[in-house]
């Protein structure tokens, strides 16, 4: 519980610290959230905690990067090869802490090139590291639009409903209560509305087929 005042990108580094410490015994693997928490600051900050960043981009910081990457970059931050396509993900070198990419020619991506062989005359193709300690906000350990990105996204678009079922369907924002306990609860109790309406969602019941079947189920 914050000021209204206080800026979500300062709010979640207070909230990740704490939590941090609340579970010293758990792993902390991802740290998802929206464009608001894209600054270099936290992407180092996460760094050093050794979380991977899952971070939207803002469209205001484009065209700042650190490092003048050599042979081009999508704004994503993947490589792009001399046939003018980005190169595709093979995989993350955690020992080595950089990203690997090879040639989308090889990997079936495109049916032709006509840099095949200046590029790479090797059966495996070109590849290409990034290292994201060159930019941590650009070059991160999940590569930006991967699959694997696109999934785990999903997961803070979920959370986002959540919070607007929770503030707005249940009304919580034009609440009149004082103090935190008070908000627990009520936030609680909101949550566990929310799991009741996504489980009558899934087996297709409403609330009459519940109290019809406990009537019969006492009788």
């Amino acid at each position: 519980m914050v000021q209204a005042q206080r800026y979500d990108g300062v709010t979640a580094i207070f909230a990740l610290s704490e939590v941090r410490k609340m579970y010293p015994l758990f792993n902390f693997d991802k740290f998802i959230a929206d464009a608001a928490h894209d600054n270099y600051p936290t992407y180092k900050l996460l760094n050093e905690w050794n979380i991977k960043a899952a971070i939207s981009l803002n469209p205001k910081g484009k065209g700042k990067n650190k490092y003048e990457p050599p042979i081009g970059y999508t704004k994503d931050g993947i490589p792009i090869c001399k046939c003018n396509q980005p190169m595709v993900y093979d995989w993350y070198d955690k020992g080595r802490s950089r990203i690997k990419y090879r040639c989308p020619l090889v990997k079936g991506k495109i049916k032709e090139c006509p840099h095949k062989e200046e590029c790479s005359p090797s059966a495996y193709g070109r590849v290409i590291y990034v290292k994201p300690s060159d930019d941590l906000r650009l070059f991160t350990a999940i590569p930006r639009n991967s699959d694997l990105w696109k999934q785990i996204m999903k997961k803070r678009t979920s959370s986002e409903r959540v919070n607007k079922r929770i503030l707005e369907d249940y009304n919580m924002e034009e609440s009149h209560c004082r103090g935190k306990k008070r908000w627990c609860w009520w936030t609680l109790i909101h949550s566990i509305n929310i799991h009741l309406d996504a489980q009558l969602s899934i087996f297709k019941t409403n609330l009459l087929n519940i109290l019809e079947l406990a009537i019969n189920k006492a009788c």
